[in-house]
Parts: structure tokens; C-alpha cells; sequence
């Protein structure tokens, strides 16, 4: 996992993003995720889903299953305006990719961008503490939008773990509270 050096703030003002970044965000994307011409019709979903197929695609859950497995059931439970997000909250903690460089190839907003940063786990950080992270982010879009995922990753992890598992119960629980 990796952060970006110096992320824009989400939100603030002036800031938008990856708009602030203009003709440099579209040839990003465009040379990280060898896009075409044929490639500007794609929503930020299009685009996400496509990273989270290339990034994994020979990765594995801890339990031996296909992780995209895992990616397209969270992006397929939640509403489509949180979906791109879902797409892409596991690419940073499982590839070169910091959550900036994630905003810059699928064309993030604010709000989907801030979600990103908090879906991302820092090192060493266990799943009830990030859970906590993201519940106690301040109040807004980008909150909500991770909240809405977290909660579909954490049921499908808990549906999913071979045994009962009480942390995901535990995840689960703090979830509840927000």
C-alpha cells in the first residue's frame, strides 16, 4: 500500500481533482492504463472496473479464491454512484499504485478520491482500527461513499471466511453505529 506524497485535500477550495491536474491527469491515465482513443467513451466505473481486473487477475484471498471475485461482488452490492470506488478499494494495498495514482487513471472526483484514501490501509493497521479510521473521518461525500463500501467489503468478507470470524463480526458491529 502506498500513499501519494502530496494528495490534493478533497474538497477543498480550489482544489478539485483530477481536475487540477488538467491535460497531465488524461495523459496519465492514458499511458498507465493503456488506454486508447477508443477508451474516452468509458465512465470512472468502465475505467475502475477495468484496473481491478488488470491489477487482479492472478491475485488471490487469503483462502486461495480469485480476488476479483471478491472486488465485483462489494462493486455489484452497492449503489452505482459509490461502484467505482468499489472497483478500485483493494488496488492500492495490492499493487504499485497509491490511491493519487488510482484517482488519476479511472478520473476519481473528490468525494470518490477521499473514499479511496480511507478504504486504503495504512501499514500495520488492523481491520477494526481502519474501520474505526473511516468511521471517525469528518462528516461528507467522501465518508459516506467509504462507509457504503466498507460495509460491503467487510459482508462479503464475513460471508465468505471458511469460519466464523469474530472480527469481521466485530467490523461489522462498528459499522452499524454510523
Amino acid at each position: 500500500m502506498k500513499h501519494a506524497a502530496e494528495p490534493p485535500t478533497p474538497g477543498a477550495a480550489g482544489a478539485t481533482w483530477p481536475g487540477r491536474l488538467g491535460a497531465r491527469a488524461v495523459r496519465y491515465r492514458r499511458v498507465m492504463a493503456g488506454s486508447s482513443d477508443g477508451d474516452a467513451s468509458l465512465t470512472s466505473t468502465g475505467r475502475a472496473a477495468r484496473l481491478a481486473r488488470r491489477v487482479h487477475s492472478d491475485q488471490q484471498d487469503r483462502y486461495g479464491r480469485p480476488m476479483i471475485e471478491h472486488v465485483q461482488r462489494v462493486a455489484e452490492t452497492v449503489p452505482t454512484s459509490a461502484r467505482a470506488v468499489a472497483f478500485v478499494h483493494d488496488v492500492a494495498e495490492r499493487s504499485e499504485h497509491d490511491p493519487g495514482d488510482v484517482a488519476l487513471l479511472v478520473g476519481l472526483d473528490d468525494d470518490e478520491y477521499g473514499a479511496l484514501e480511507l478504504l486504503t490501509k495504512r501499514d500495520g493497521e488492523t481491520l477494526l482500527d481502519h474501520t474505526r479510521r473511516v468511521l471517525n473521518a469528518p462528516r461528507g461525500g467522501a465518508r459516506e461513499l467509504a462507509l457504503t463500501v466498507k460495509r460491503a467489503d467487510v459482508d462479503d468478507h464475513a460471508r465468505r471466511t471458511p469460519t466464523p470470524d469474530r472480527v469481521y463480526g466485530q467490523a461489522r458491529r462498528l459499522l452499524e453505529t454510523a
